[in-house]
């Protein structure tokens, strides 16, 4: 009894329920909706059609954000009317002088506060439960889904709550209060994301891969947006970690309401300790940030410019926290000194980073520690399924590793390399799956022709490629059917394209294996070149589903490149040649004309051609040449195509029977 006496104050316990109870009131209505909508809307049509089903799930699954949304405000808005006599001098001075001990009048106060915070979910949850009792299976969604439903938004709510009650202990005015468990709230997903961005450009290698999974787990405000269905309930590890964190803040608001002082109602922060957080963390925040727009920091050039932007930023937002702090604007006093720290810890980080004192970018795991090894490489080999690119042959990994350790070599070459605009830049993934269960991650933007002698024997290795290309793992009894479809670069190809024509049954399994040949044989040179305009694709139906990432696929589409001559000459044997690639004889004739402004053909080519500002240079009908330009002519869709040393550029323009143009591609020379 002398428990209940010291720790619970049952007159200020009803006081505040009195005082607040309209805000459970609201925060009832405002959850209400989704079951009021339910009997107001739907129940009258179920009576009007009682056979059909309309009784949906979805009116629940898709307002978790706005329930979310709703806890949010109401657990905001409560905590700031229950503690704000803490933030008024006359109150506190009031409300301390009666006899109730502080951690009374504050457990008081909290129990209060969540008993208006649970009963309207409680209740919701409650309706909705009888609903599904009565409906049965007109109502779609099952019970547990419900209290899920429930205990998903008592979650966040009690979470909300407690952080604006911690917040409202530490600072002392509502305004501050408001905006600081905004703060709070924000600040592990801001701190996430911007330190591994921040990673990226000073790093060389780091592989940068912010998970949304991760960023909404540890920032409930992301649920708003993508928020949890209640027939997926958040994780045990989720569920323990949330009600962890509130019991955490709400004991250290208790401890922190006994030291708090009673003159302190009006300061923004009142604790001298979380005022040293709030100007550093405002500042670390800035830099930060600023740091986001500093895309080639580890470049030599610009780390001058990248320390002085982050000290610009965090100085600015220092000064901010100052002005926050002290409630004026003009705090340009010796109190600014504080930032010399902030300068110092700054410098010392990124010296850290830049001597590379742990070996994060010299660190090159042994063969013999290796179990796989994960490749990518975006821009040539389009290989973007991991699942797909797992080597294991001793080969290969020995070949990956040889690279890897020749990009650490050549680290301030490529550095240097990295914004001159190469046609053949790219980026490489590279993931170790140790056999002691850890997982090294690099990336690197590289210039292909810079590292072709690693390259390039890596790219042609048959079992490199055969993980590589989905085709070449496709067996013949597989295949239902092969179809071509022909490639137009200017003209909608179905006003020229022949009706779908797939090649004969028995001409399948010799068609696959010359193909694969094809591929097998292709050169490091070929595989590089992204200029050459492919001839079509190549459509292959199969009969049972093969992966080639996480969802199976019954279509793989493989371009017919202009390298494959071997399998020119067998279509062109068997017939099939002009289902498979524009054919001279499809052309009327074709126009070469000369640009003087390389750097704006492109807009000008694949728009509406003006025919009258073309500077014809000649004009030809000769299949065989025009069959050559064909073959030489480069793609018009991509910028390198462009890129010469001389002043002017020659494009060639391909016209059908029909007089409209088929095809248009760019020529280095005639």
């Amino acid at each position: 009894m002398s428990l209940s006496k010291s720790w619970i104050n049952k007159r200020f316990f009803f006081v505040t329920l009195k005082r607040f109870w309209f805000v459970g009131v609201i925060y009832f209505l405002a959850l209400s909706v989704i079951p009021f909508s339910i009997i107001l809307f739907e129940l009258p049509l179920l009576s009007r059609y009682p056979n059909y089903h309309i009784i949906s799930k979805d009116v629940v699954l898709r307002t978790q954000g706005y329930c979310i949304f709703v806890s949010l405000l109401i657990s905001f808005a409560l905590c700031s009317l229950v503690f704000n006599y803490l933030h008024s001098k006359d109150a506190a001075d009031y409300i301390h002088s009666l006899p109730p001990k502080r951690i009374s009048l504050y457990i008081s106060n909290v129990l209060s506060s969540l008993l208006l915070l649970m009963l309207p979910i409680m209740i919701n949850t409650s309706i909705l439960i009888l609903l599904k009792l009565a409906l049965e299976n007109k109502f779609q969604i099952e019970l547990n889904e419900i209290l899920i439903w429930g205990l998903n938004i008592t979650a966040l709510s009690l979470l909300f709550f407690s952080v604006a009650t911690c917040c409202a202990i530490i600072t002392g005015t509502p305004f501050v209060q408001i905006f600081l468990s905004f703060v709070v709230l924000m600040l592990p997903s801001f701190l996430y994301y911007t330190f591994i961005s921040n990673l990226k450009s000073w790093v060389f290698g780091y592989y940068p891969s912010p998970s949304s999974t991760v960023v909404e787990k540890i920032n409930p405000l992301l649920r708003i947006i993508a928020p949890v269905p209640p027939s997926s309930s958040l994780k045990s590890i989720e569920y323990a970690a949330y009600f962890s964190i509130s019991i955490f803040l709400i004991v250290l608001g208790a401890m922190l309401y006994k030291l708090r002082k009673i003159e302190s109602a009006g300061q923004s922060i009142v604790f001298e300790f979380f005022k040293h957080i709030f100007r550093y963390g405002a500042a670390l925040c800035g830099a930060l940030l600023v740091g986001l727009y500093f895309p080639y920091l580890n470049q030599e050039k610009y780390y001058a410019l990248a320390i002085l932007g982050y000290l610009i930023a965090s100085f600015i937002c220092f000064l901010f926290a100052e002005m926050i702090l002290s409630k004026r604007i003009n705090v340009f006093n010796r109190s600014l000194l504080r930032y010399i720290y902030f300068v110092i810890f700054l410098l010392i980080v990124i010296g850290v980073i830049k001597s590379d004192l742990f070996g994060f970018e010299k660190y090159v795991p042994q063969e013999e520690e290796i179990q796989s090894v994960v490749f990518k490489d975006y821009i040539f080999l389009w290989n973007t399924f991991e699942e797909g690119n797992i080597h294991k042959n001793p080969e290969i990994i020995k070949m990956i590793t040889n690279l890897h350790r020749e990009i650490i070599r050549q680290k301030q070459v490529l550095l240097r390399q990295k914004d001159s605009n190469s046609p053949f830049n790219t980026t490489l993934y590279i993931t170790y799956n140790l056999k002691d269960g850890k997982k090294i991650k690099r990336m690197y933007e590289i210039d292909v022709l810079q590292l072709s002698s690693y390259l390039k024997p890596l790219y042609e290795n048959h079992a490199f490629k055969y993980n590589i290309y989905t085709i070449l793992k496709i067996s013949p009894s597989n295949v239902k059917s092969i179809s071509f479809d022909k490639y137009y670069n200017y003209s909608p190809a179905s006003v020229y394209q022949n009706s779908k024509f797939s090649i004969k049954p028995f001409d399948i399994s010799e068609f696959l294996k010359i193909l694969k040949n094809e591929i097998y044989n292709e050169k490091f040179e070929d595989i590089i070149n992204q200029t050459k305009i492919p001839w079509g694709y190549i459509c292959i139906e199969l009969k049972k589903a093969i992966r080639t990432g996480k969802i199976p696929s019954f279509d793989v589409a493989v371009p017919f490149e202009k390298s494959f001559t071997k399998l020119e000459k067998w279509l062109t044997k068997k017939g099939y040649i002009r289902f498979a690639r524009i054919m001279p004889d499809e052309i009327s004739y074709a126009i070469i004309g000369k640009y003087d402004k390389p750097e704006k053909l492109m807009d000008t080519l694949m728009a509406d051609i003006n025919f009258g500002a073309i500077k014809q240079v000649k004009k030809i009908k000769d299949n065989t040449l025009i069959d050559k330009y064909l073959r030489l002519c480069e793609n018009p869709n991509h910028f390198s195509s462009y890129k010469t040393s001389k002043k002017e550029i020659y494009y060639i323009i391909f016209f059908g029977k029909s007089q409209r143009i088929l095809y248009v591609g760019i020529l280095k020379d005639l």
